[in-house]
């Protein structure tokens, strides 16, 4: 069996896990993906918006939109949902030694548990990495909290390229 630390490990994304939109007016946006489309609210944050998840799938959510003024529109971030923490943590330590820069991680989200890693990208957007997003069915009741670091990730790690002081 190959160790799943091996850094020459393919790590390959396995599904588009999510997408986060800036939008100017989101209760028009959510009630669009609500009522036209069927989505479901699965958590809420009160001054940004809603997460949220379409029939067919018990992902947390495939959709965050997010409130912004009108001159902010457009896509915040695509995520691809990688095997685990440790492809997550192996696909991002290669992004940042490709110099793509790190934007936000490595760490773990609140809602939605899952494991995340952000880089600035060249379309203008950001992408994520992430991985074992929690799975709610219908029974699920949306949580609502203010935005704001604490409630946004469990925990964050600061990615260092050295593995001891002094190298």
């Amino acid at each position: 069996m190959r160790s799943v630390s091996t850094r020459s490990r393919e790590i390959v994304p396995r599904t588009l896990s999510h997408v986060v939109y800036f939008v100017p007016n989101v209760k028009a946006a959510e009630a669009f993906y609500v009522e036209r489309l069927g989505f479901r609210c699965t958590d809420r944050f009160t001054e940004a918006g809603p997460f949220l998840q379409p029939q067919g799938t018990t992902d947390h959510h495939t959709l965050f939109l997010i409130q912004t003024p009108p001159f902010m529109q457009g896509c915040e971030h695509f995520t691809f949902h990688l095997g685990g923490p440790t492809e997550v943590m192996l696909a991002g330590t290669r992004m940042v030694n490709k110099g793509y820069e790190s934007f936000w991680g490595p760490g773990r989200h609140k809602f939605g548990s899952n494991w995340f890693w952000y880089f600035n990208s060249p379309f203008g957007c950001h992408v994520e990495y992430d991985a074992d997003m929690d799975l709610h069915d219908e029974q699920w009741v949306a949580r609502e909290v203010s935005l704001g670091a604490d409630a946004s990730q469990a925990f964050l790690f600061q990615y260092t390229p050295k593995w001891m002081p002094g190298g």
